[in-house]
C-alpha cells in the first residue's frame, strides 16, 4: 500500500508522520506532500527548523527534507492519502474515497506545543500501520 500524508506546507506535520511511517512500517511505502507548498516563500530544501529540532529528540534526521507541491501524480499513485486537518481539503479531494482526515492542526509557535503535536501524529502512524499491516 502507498499512503500519501498532506499537509498545507509539506515543512511540518506531513514530513514528520512520513518519517514516522517509514520507521514502523516495512513493508508499505508514502510519500508526503503539500496542498500550498511552495506559498510559504520557502525553498525547495528548506527545513523548519523547529521540527528538526523536535524530531532530532526521537533520532530522526529531517534537516535534508525537501518540501514537495501536492500534484495529480502523486494523488494517482497514493492508496490512502491522509490529510491533515479537515480545513485544508482541497475541492478536488472532497470526495475521494482515498481520503481520511486527521484531526492535526498546525502547530504553534511553542516548542511543547510542538512536541504534543509531533506525539500525536507518532500515535496516528502507529495506528495506522497496525491497520494496514
Amino acid at each position: 500500500m502507498e499512503v500519501l500524508f498532506v499537509c498545507d506546507h509539506n515543512e511540518g506535520r506531513s514530513q514528520i508522520a512520513e518519517a514516522f511511517f517509514k520507521r514502523f512500517s516495512k513493508k508499505n511505502i508514502c510519500a508526503s506532500a503539500g496542498i500550498n507548498a511552495h506559498s510559504a516563500g520557502m525553498k525547495l530544501k528548506d527545513s523548519n527548523p523547529r521540527v528538526v529540532v523536535f524530531m532530532k529528540e526521537l533520532d530522526f534526521d529531517l534537516s535534508s527534507c525537501i518540501i514537495k507541491q501536492l500534484d495529480k501524480e502523486a494523488i494517482a499513485k497514493a492508496d490512502l492519502i491522509i490529510v491533515m486537518s479537515d480545513n485544508m481539503l482541497p475541492d478536488f479531494l472532497s470526495n475521494s474515497k482515498k481520503v481520511r482526515i486527521w484531526d492535526v492542526k498546525d502547530f504553534a509557535s511553542d516548542l511543547e506545543a510542538y512536541r504534543v503535536l509531533r506525539d500525536k501524529i507518532k500515535h496516528n502512524v502507529e495506528l495506522l500501520v497496525k491497520e494496514i499491516g
